[in-house]
């Protein structure tokens, strides 16, 4: 250690000869080391005790569902957004690749005309000034950390709330029946979900909330209040039953929530079956509400409602304890 800094010495390539790195901290690290270099830099890994990462921050008192969104990290059941400024990070970067890309292209056809006619020098010259990557990773290096910094701390928000959170899979990967462009693509990219689901991973073992995975096929789909599925346009939810709107997140989480302990749909059912369990559901529902007849006799199910079995039922019970207080004592 040396000017509050701790060094290491590495073998050089001349004999007896070692090359000092700082490495900007004052906690010497231990264990096997991995040293990589990458533009110009010596970065130094090495690995911890996961308990050495436990905080003293406590994790909340409630359960929790949550859906993974793209204008914000996460929503929860209760309708709260955590993240907001996510959409706005990766629209911003979208938008730059894609000027960014379509000039490099144009370029990049200039110089392949100079290279069909022969003007080798001039393709060269566009190659090394114009099409290189150094610029485009320093971008990157920097546009990754902020995702990762927002990740972080909107899973930490939900965890102060939390001590169990229900969740969808994020490492798996589902392939959409619509082709989507590539300014999409570039906003949905896949790695968000991985650096969402290492968010969730690693804040709730740090700091001791539990962490369960559900099957979330159709959550977005499924409106809350009638446990059908809904007509999806956009961010909205609109239920085809009792006319009430929801924002398509919010009703994930909700749906996600309620798969916990669900016997019926596992973590690997499979998407159709699913579908095929819940419309059934639906059904069962819809039968026990009046038959939608526009004749005026006002018909209805064959079979009695829930709730006029039950009046039946409380009505039968007080006419047996009338007859027993009539009847007296027997002895």
């Amino acid at each position: 250690m040396a000017d509050g800094n701790v060094w290491i010495d590495v073998p050089g390539l001349q004999r007896r000869q070692k090359i000092a790195i700082p490495l900007n901290t004052t906690v010497a690290p231990t264990g096997t080391l991995r040293l990589i270099l990458r533009q110009g830099r010596v970065e130094v890994h090495y690995a911890i005790e996961a308990t050495d990462l436990r905080e003293t921050r406590p994790c909340g008192t409630i359960a929790i569902g949550i859906d993974k969104g793209y204008t914000e990290v996460l929503t929860d059941s209760d309708g709260v957004h955590h993240g907001d400024d996510l959409g706005t990070i990766l629209r911003g970067e979208s938008d730059y690749l894609m000027v960014k890309n379509a000039r490099r292209a144009k370029i990049r056809s200039i110089a392949d005309k100079a290279r069909e006619i022969g003007d080798e020098a001039k393709a060269d010259r566009i190659k090394k000034n114009n099409l290189g990557g150094v610029k485009r990773r320093r971008r990157q290096a920097r546009f990754e950390p902020r995702v990762r910094t927002l990740t972080f701390t909107a899973v930490h928000s939900l965890i102060d709330k939390a001590n169990h959170v229900i969740a969808e899979d994020l490492t798996r990967t589902f392939t959409s029946r619509k082709k989507l462009g590539r300014n999409t693509n570039r906003r949905l990219a896949a790695w968000t979900k991985g650096v969402t689901a290492e968010a969730l991973h690693s804040v709730s073992e740090r700091r001791g909330s539990a962490l369960t995975l559900v099957n979330a096929a159709y959550t977005s789909q499924v409106a809350p209040c009638c446990r059908i599925l809904g007509e999806r346009a956009g961010e909205r939810l609109h239920c085809t039953r009792c006319g009430e709107e929801w924002q398509a997140d919010h009703a994930a989480a909700i749906n996600v929530l309620e798969r916990y302990g669900d016997p019926d749909i596992s973590l690997w059912t499979p998407y159709t079956r699913v579908r095929q369990i819940l419309q059934e559901r639906a059904d069962r529902l819809r039968t026990r509400l009046p038959v939608q007849d526009s004749s005026p006799s006002g018909r209805r199910a064959n079979h009695p409602t829930r709730a006029t079995t039950l009046k039946e039922a409380v009505f039968s019970q007080d006419a047996e304890n009338a007859r027993e207080q009539r009847s007296g004592p027997v002895g």
